[in-house]
């Protein structure tokens, strides 16, 4: 994340008499920070999929606060993202977990296109034997939770979701 956008989302916290937050840890993928006891991830858009997601976050209000957030389907696919590159088990585990939550609680908005597109963004990112691997590993876990939540007829199925690589 570049410093100036960083500055200003210390100066928007600072107008709105909140204590500066406190850098916690995190490498470039994500920064963490704790704002007054609020947990609070930065997670810089470096990505097609990611900026895709932000630009097409929706406004809304939240305690008469704007706010943007993104869909379901953009927020599996960030969550899904984060999944084979922690190196933390219980990191990993609770990215596993969230995207099971998110399943779970939305299983009447997300689609079988859904999870098509979702699938066809990871296999985009394919470009050594490495990320096929990884990606299809992620790609059949997502799969496996979609049979165990019940949402089986919307599983990703080889050869969906248009002109991605081939993992």
């Amino acid at each position: 994340m570049e410093r100036d956008t960083v500055k200003a989302i210390l100066r928007t916290l600072n107008e709105a008499h909140i204590r500066r937050p406190h850098y916690l840890r995190g490498p470039a993928v994500v920064m963490v920070f704790d704002v007054e006891g609020t947990h609070l991830d930065v997670m810089p858009a470096n990505l097609r999929l990611k900026r895709t997601a932000v630009d097409n976050a929706i406004a809304v209000l939240v305690d008469d606060v704007p706010a943007k957030v993104v869909s379901v389907r953009d927020l599996l696919l960030l969550k899904l993202l984060a999944i084979p590159d922690r190196p933390e088990l219980e990191k990993r585990r609770q990215d596993e977990a969230d995207v099971t939550a998110l399943l779970r609680r939305n299983a009447d908005k997300i689609s079988r296109e859904d999870i098509g597109y979702i699938a066809s963004s990871l296999r985009q990112l394919v470009f050594t034997g490495e990320d096929a691997q990884k990606y299809q590993e992620l790609i059949r876990w997502l799969n496996d939770t979609l049979e165990l939540l019940a949402m089986a007829d919307r599983r990703y199925q080889e050869g969906e979701g248009g002109q991605a690589n081939a993992p």
